[in-house]
């Protein structure tokens, strides 16, 4: 529409929305107006063409074999493309979403990922005869009629079906649930001083979905913090109403508009995130367990503790499960098989063990950027597909250093060491317990348990740092996933599972096996591996006594396993550490394109790296990405997400949950 002036997509749609803003802005009136609605009416009508486009010629993949299970199609030479429009790397939720809705397009689009099943953190196993998940313990605005649950119904075509954690017969109206094994010398004196006794469970802290119900019990268990809710209040509202402008603006290209828009679209959540949540709690309250109230979702959610953790991800979390937390019919991996079959309905192909050993770059001239041309596959294949895009999903430091090659790309050292000044977060310890019954039979509750040390969470993770096979936990987190799931039961009777997750365990605890291969690492590792799996049983026994005699199976993991399973270089569970040093780079460098110097075109980044951990970041995540590849006007798919412009509308028009909290409370 804009090419006879040679004007980008992302400039001519800028144009046409700044230029009549900022004349309205410095002269309102009548003529502004009529430029406005002209403006209007143009950007319609390109915005119908960029819908009504038909796909242009795009690549014939190879014919595959009909798959019973469409998560473990293995990579086969006869269907192997030569060529696709774009590759992704890695087939976790985050490059899952982009394919489908690059397919959406009419791009032909090939997901290669190094592991036996895709999935990622949606992949579930079966072992002994239990189903295990492994990293989905629940996702918050699934609820029908919630944006997110719209895009997800979108993306999966609709064959996806959820169950709430608050709608538990066990303990109804409650997602999470704090416990604190020791009390503070610091929170009993507060608690002397002018606090009531938290919540109705002994020493922990429920928290009840609903957002009156949750403000309610905040106002129960603090009754002496009215001003410190309050001014956390402002904080909810803030983020719910910057945390999307936010990641538009770090969408768009880097450039003279992107810095304009900075004030308009990126400050307010920027405000909120160069500060750590230590940093801004510790400015509304000095009540120590009302800071490890409002903060415990960044250690579960993030790996991050209060001291470190960018702050304006601590209101986004509330906000993100304000309503309450929800599961998967028949598990996590039923996401990532129905988004699986759109991408086969729409063209594009999903293979597992297909492991790329190098993206391939070119030069037109000598000096010239390089330029991505397509993957080299590994472990024997050494294939090359080509294709004019690659999106990596597998993390700034496994990409920047082991699938650019610095002979072909000269920026490859730069890249390396930027990636090395934003820290990678801890790993994790892993246990799977099966177990002899169903889940009404030993009264297992949905909701998940987080057992706390005591509410100085920087000090206990720092203890636990100091002596990690003696110490407590800085946190162990407890959910019956059979529980979770209404099918369970039919598809599993007389079975229940449950499954723990510990942290965060310094890499260096295990970083002597790093080289070693699985099944054969030795005495030592085996033993250590054992210590922190009694420890964790005895947590889950303590909690829930009524399965000590329930156990038929154990198994359990640890930081190398992730690196295995996930293409992680060191056990990092949750990608790079969230703190205000990456909120810098957000702003400086870091985006689905690098602003980097001889950064090669056609390679986007997408995944936890460029957002956070968690499905609903993942699919945000993609988001982004795929906004270099079809334009800045990518985002207007969200209107076709979320069923038209009238539930468009009403989304822009409704406010934030947190608005009305005060006047609930």
């Amino acid at each position: 529409f804009f090419s006879p002036v040679k004007m980008s997509e992302t400039t001519a749609a800028a144009a046409v929305l700044t230029v009549p803003a900022l004349i309205y802005f410095l002269w309102p009136g009548p003529p502004a107006i009529l430029l406005l609605s002209l403006t209007n009416a143009v950007l319609a009508v390109y915005m119908l063409l960029w819908r009504r486009t038909p796909p242009p010629p795009y690549p014939t993949f190879p014919p595959a074999k009909p798959q019973a299970n469409v998560l473990a199609r293995g990579l086969k030479d006869s269907e192997l493309p030569k060529e696709a429009d774009c590759i992704v790397i890695g087939a976790g939720p985050s490059g899952l979403a982009l394919a489908v809705m690059l397919g959406r397009r009419g791009k032909r689009v090939l997901v290669l990922e190094q592991h036996n099943r895709a999935g990622g953190g949606l992949h579930t196993f079966e072992e002994k005869g239990f189903e295990f998940d492994t990293g989905f313990h629940y996702c918050g605005e699934l609820r029908p009629g919630k944006e997110l649950r719209a895009i997800v119904d979108n993306l999966c075509d609709g064959e996806v079906e959820f169950a709430y954690l608050e709608e538990c017969p066990v303990e109804p109206g409650v997602y999470d649930k704090v416990v604190f094994s020791q009390a503070s010398s610091e929170s009993a004196a507060a608690s002397d001083a002018d606090c009531s006794p938290v919540s109705t469970s002994g020493d922990a802290v429920l928290v009840p979905a609903g957002p009156e119900q949750w403000w309610k019990q905040l106002h129960a268990d603090f009754p002496g913090e009215q001003a410190a809710l309050a001014a956390y209040q402002h904080d909810l509202v803030t983020a719910a109403k910057a945390f999307m402008p936010y990641l538009i603006w770090r969408s768009m290209p880097w450039g003279v508009l992107k810095r304009l828009l900075y004030y308009i679209l990126a400050k307010p959540m920027v405000k909120l995130s160069l500060v750590t949540a230590t940093e801004r709690l510790k400015s509304i309250t000095d009540n120590h367990r009302l800071k490890a109230a409002l903060s415990y979702l960044s250690l579960g959610c993030a790996g991050m503790t209060p001291d470190n953790i960018q702050y304006g991800l601590v209101p986004a979390l509330h906000n993100h499960f304000m309503q309450g937390a929800a599961y998967p019919h028949g598990g996590p991996s039923q996401i990532a098989a129905a988004m699986v079959r759109q991408i086969e309905r729409q063209g594009g192909r999903v293979f597992v063990r297909a492991p790329v050993a190098r993206i391939v770059t070119e030069l037109d001239h000598p000096g010239a950027t390089p330029r991505v041309v397509g993957v080299q596959l590994g472990r024997g294949k050494e294939a090359t597909v080509r294709a004019p895009w690659v999106v990596s999903t597998a993390g700034i430091h496994h990409t920047f250093g082991k699938l650019l090659d610095p002979v072909t790309v000269p920026a490859q050292p730069r890249l390396q060491a930027l990636a090395e000044t934003l820290p990678r977060t801890h790993g994790h310890v892993f246990l799977f317990v099966g177990l002899e019954g169903d889940a009404k039979s030993l009264d297992l509750p949905r909701r998940n348990l987080w057992v706390l040390p005591h509410d100085d969470l920087d000090k206990a993770m720092a203890e636990f740092h100091k002596a990690p096979t003696e110490a407590p936990f800085g946190y162990v987190g407890i959910a019956f996933p059979s529980a979770k799931d209404p099918t369970f039961a039919e598809r599993h009777p007389g079975k229940s599972t449950a499954a723990l997750i510990a942290g965060d365990v310094p890499w260096s605890v295990f970083a002597e096996w790093e080289h070693t291969k699985v099944h054969h690492r030795g005495t030592e590792y085996e033993d250590l591996k054992a210590l922190f799996q009694e420890r964790m049983l005895a947590e889950l026994f303590r909690h829930y006594p009524q399965v000590k005699d329930k156990v038929v199976h154990v198994s359990s993991g640890t930081p190398l396993d992730t690196n295995f399973y996930l293409g992680k270089t060191q056990g990092e569970s949750y990608g790079l550490q969230l703190s205000p040093a990456k909120t810098q780079a957000e702003l400086q460098w870091l985006g689905p394109v690098p602003n980097v110097e001889g950064f090669p075109k056609g390679l986007v980044l997408a995944g936890q790296d460029l957002g956070s951990d968690g499905f609903a970041p993942a699919v945000t995540s993609a988001m982004m990405a795929a906004v270099p590849i079809e334009g800045f006007l990518h985002w207007l798919s969200v209107v076709d997400m979320l069923g038209g412009w009238r539930s468009f509308a009403k989304a822009l028009c409704t406010e934030p949950p947190a608005v009305g909290l005060q006047t609930a409370a």
